[in-house]
């Protein structure tokens, strides 16, 4: 998929209610939040800090504060990522956002390609429980955040007092450098809004503002009746009581298909284009790296395979070593010193004013075949 890229501006782009950042805790648990009745289950670990808006539309943090304790990032390379959220539709709610930061060769769906069992449970039925199982399972997820309300249009046309922003802090490993995002689209059959496998900022202060679109699923008809969505969708856009509908997912409803662009709200059930329609891109993604080393890559057989730690050392593709004091050890264990003097192979040394010893040590003087001359 190709995602838009953007320098980054203030965000929310779009914001019609006031916001003021306050500070949140962290969090780790496992959780399971209703949303209208449909249980969405999923395993926060390694997230961190999640902000809501309250009725006044305040900015308020809804983590518990916890310690990471074993959940940190192991090896003292981690990083700490500010991921933000906006819905920027007008008729649809998201599902409370997941979030995850993950190595390269993690893919949660791939347009073109047919759902897993994660993308079909989240885009039918609301439901992360596969994706809390995926999450406890794959070692290539570092840190998962996963806000705790669902995001609704900025105007709020159901009047719910739901945020539609969330700021999350998710932890990732020193090989954690891709993120994923995913959230159902509540009032489709099988619609949902991500991000996959993208690459995070290397740079500490460094952010992307990404803008993924919307997608069907393909594993259910879009029926785009009341008895076939979940119920919150009714709910959340609308400010109806919900009534009917299902968490479930139908087989008499299933599609053999593949991931695809939406086609939208069409009008072809329950659903009037005019209240529950929305064009692309459906979302808008701030991502920030907020803690952690400045651009630091391993030797993964591309590039030059230079790598700089923190204390200024740095080692190069042929396996030379500089230090932060200037001092250099070639692949063959030759050493430089920042003055100037050299140690070679088998014990030879020249020093900075050009004397040299082939293993015997003369004071100033040079050796040459076994016989010392002056220097």
């Amino acid at each position: 998929m190709h995602d838009q890229m953007t320098p980054h501006n203030d965000s929310p782009t779009d914001e019609p209610r006031d916001a003021e950042s306050t500070d949140g805790g962290k969090f780790t648990r496992r959780q399971t939040l209703a949303i209208g009745g449909a249980a969405i289950g999923a395993s926060a670990m390694g997230a961190g800090s999640v902000f809501a808006q309250d009725d006044g539309g305040n900015e308020t943090a809804t983590g518990n504060e916890t310690d990471q304790g074993d959940d940190a990032p192991p090896g003292g390379g981690g990083s700490t990522f500010r991921f933000t959220i906006t819905n920027l539709t007008g008729g649809q709610a998201f599902t409370p956002p997941a979030v995850a930061t993950h190595s390269p060769s993690t893919e949660l769906f791939s347009v073109g390609e047919p759902a897993n069992e994660v993308v079909q449970e989240l885009a039918e039925n609301g439901n992360l429980e596969p994706l809390a199982v995926a999450v406890q399972e794959d070692t290539d997820i570092s840190g998962v955040g996963l806000g705790e309300a669902p995001l609704v249009p900025s105007d709020d046309p159901g009047d719910t007092g739901h945020p539609y922003y969330v700021t999350l802090e998710v932890d990732a490993d020193q090989d954690a450098t891709h993120m994923t995002f995913i959230s159902m689209l509540i009032a489709t059959n099988d619609g949902f809004v991500g991000l996959d496998t993208v690459e995070l900022p290397t740079e500490v202060n460094g952010s992307k503002t990404l803008y993924p679109g919307s997608y069907d699923a393909g594993t259910e008809e879009n029926t785009e009746t009341w008895d076939d969505l979940v119920p919150a969708g009714r709910e959340l856009i609308g400010g109806q009581t919900p009534t009917g509908g299902t968490t479930e997912t139908d087989e008499e409803l299933a599609e053999d298909g593949v991931i695809h662009p939406h086609p939208g709200t069409m009008g072809e059930g329950d659903l009037d284009p005019e209240v529950y329609g929305w064009e692309d891109p459906a979302a808008v993604v701030h991502v920030e790296k907020i803690d952690g080393p400045d651009d630091v890559q391993l030797d993964d057989g591309e590039g030059d395979g230079n790598v700089t730690d923190g204390d200024g050392n740095a080692t190069d593709g042929d396996g030379n070593v500089t230090d932060g004091e200037g001092n250099v050890t070639d692949g063959d264990g030759n050493v430089t010193d920042g003055d100037g003097n050299v140690t070679g192979d088998g014990g030879n040394a020249t020093d900075g004013a050009g004397n040299a010893t082939d293993g015997n040590a003369t004071d100033g003087n040079a050796t040459n075949g076994g016989n010392d001359t002056t220097g």
